[in-house]
């Protein structure tokens, strides 16, 4: 689309494409990207890191940088979300995810690493200030809206739903839920919290194709 580095995205038909975005963001320009982040699209590699940066809550901010290394491998924004993820594990305690992310950061972007990557673990920025404020935890409990979730299963045996759950963590959050069900007690293994029907399909479908997990679309209500 041949667009230049700019500090304002007035006037523009269409949406930056990602070179753009990825420049901007580098350029530590996340007032200009903040103004403009409703017209990217969500389902994108660009969409879906731009929200986890300007998320407020630090667990949903890492649900989407998951999000962007599963649906958009090798994007443009794969080594960023890699560090947000390493540095957001770490921050709440997780040292073992934190090291695993690490590693894959100093994998698959060695060059990076070398000079851009270095772990400094007390330098988090807002990452640290997210993770440490509980407050701003979803408790999905309370909160009296319905969803969509992609549901992997009910199982009576609870080691057989642990199974499915650590093979989807991959993909997303994974929630276990025990329920009654005919006088039984079944563990139900539901993958990622959607506010679109469509969002949830898309990565169903995804993980059909690219897994033995098979789920369908299920809405929850309060």
């Amino acid at each position: 689309m041949g667009l230049v580095a700019c500090c304002s995205f007035a006037g523009l038909a269409d949406s930056p494409d990602e070179q753009w975005i990825h420049d901007q963001y580098f350029a530590g320009n996340l007032d200009t990207l903040r103004s403009i982040v409703d017209s990217i699209p969500e389902q994108s590699a660009a969409g879906q890191f731009l929200r986890g940066i300007f998320d407020r809550d630090g667990e949903s901010a890492k649900f989407y940088f998951d999000r962007s290394l599963v649906l958009y491998s090798g994007s443009l924004f794969e080594a960023s979300a890699l560090e947000r993820l390493w540095q957001h594990h770490w921050t709440v305690g997780d040292t073992g995810n934190a090291r695993k992310y690490l590693k894959f950061l100093n994998q698959r972007h060695p060059k990076l690493s070398k000079i851009g990557y270095t772990p400094i673990f007390d330098n988090f920025g807002d990452l640290k200030e997210l993770s440490a404020n509980k407050s701003t935890t979803i408790n999905w409990k309370k909160i009296k809206q319905e969803y969509w979730t992609i549901q992997l299963g009910a199982f009576s045996k609870r080691n057989g739903a642990l199974w499915v759950a650590n093979k989807a963590r991959a993909w997303g959050q994974v929630n276990l839920i025990d329920k009654k069900i005919k006088g039984k007690t079944l563990t139900v293994v539901q993958l990622g919290r959607f506010s679109r029907r469509t969002d949830a399909s898309d990565l169903e479908s995804r993980i059909r194709t690219e897994t033995d997990l098979k789920g369908r679309v299920v809405l929850v209500k309060p």
